[in-house]
C-alpha cells in the first residue's frame, strides 16, 4: 500500500515539475517575444519621425516604394510591390534598408526565428501541443540548425510531450536584448543625419 502511495506521489510530483517548468518557460517567452518587437517596432517609428516621409537620405531599396504606413512598420514585409504580414522578415528587410543591419547581432534573423517560433506554439497550442505540432517543432530545430541547448524536452512513453526554453536560451535573448539595444544607439549617433543627442532614436 505504502509503495502504491509512494509511486502516486512520485508521479504527481513529476507532472507538478513539468507544468512548473512550462509554466516558468512561458512566462519567459511571454516577456521577451513582445518586448522585442516593441523596441524595433518604435525604433522604426522614431526613425520616421526623424526622416519624416522622404527617403532621400536612406539608402537606395525597395522597400521605400511602400506606403508610408507600410514602409516604416516592421511587422510587414514588401515584396514585389505588395505588403505580407512577417515580423522577423519584416525587421531585417527594415534594418536592411536603413542600414542598421551592420549594427545588428550577426545571430539575429536565427534568434528571432527560435523566439517566435516557439512563442506561437506556447500561446496558441498551450503547454501540450499535439503530437504532430511536437514533431514539426522538432523538425524544425534540426532545419534552422539551432543550438542545442536552446530547447529541453519532458517525455511520455520516450516520446516528446512539453517543450521548454532552456534557462541557458532565456540568459542568451536577454543578452541578445542588450545588443540590440546597443545597436540602436550606435546607430542613432554615427548613422542619423543631423541627430543630437536629444532625439529619442532609439525610444526610452
Amino acid at each position: 500500500m505504502r509503495s502504491h502511495q509512494a509511486n502516486d506521489e512520485r508521479v504527481d510530483l513529476l507532472n507538478t515539475s513539468v507544468y512548473a517548468d512550462a509554466a516558468h518557460s512561458m512566462a519567459a517567452i511571454g516577456m521577451q517575444a513582445p518586448f522585442i518587437e516593441s523596441v524595433f517596432y518604435q525604433a522604426f517609428q522614431s526613425a520616421r519621425t526623424h526622416f519624416g516621409d522622404a527617403t532621400d537620405l536612406l539608402p537606395e531599396h525597395p522597400r521605400w516604394k511602400a506606403d508610408p504606413e507600410v514602409r516604416w512598420d516592421c511587422r510587414f514585409i514588401w515584396k514585389n510591390g505588395e505588403k505580407k504580414g512577417s515580423l522577423i522578415e519584416g525587421i531585417m528587410q527594415l534594418s536592411n534598408a536603413t542600414g542598421l543591419e551592420e549594427f545588428l547581432p550577426s545571430d539575429l534573423r536565427k534568434t528571432l526565428g527560435a523566439v517566435f517560433a516557439y512563442r506561437n506554439k506556447m500561446f496558441h497550442l498551450g503547454f501540450e501541443w499535439p503530437m504532430e505540432e511536437r514533431e514539426k517543432f522538432r523538425a524544425l530545430i534540426v532545419s534552422e540548425k539551432w543550438p542545442d541547448h536552446w530547447f529541453a524536452w519532458a517525455t511520455s512513453d520516450s516520446k516528446p510531450w512539453v517543450c521548454y526554453m532552456t534557462d541557458a536560451f532565456i540568459s542568451e535573448c536577454v543578452a541578445l536584448i542588450g545588443k540590440v539595444l546597443h545597436a540602436l544607439g550606435v546607430f542613432a549617433v554615427e548613422k542619423l543625419p543631423g541627430a543630437s543627442a536629444t532625439e529619442s532614436w532609439p525610444p526610452g
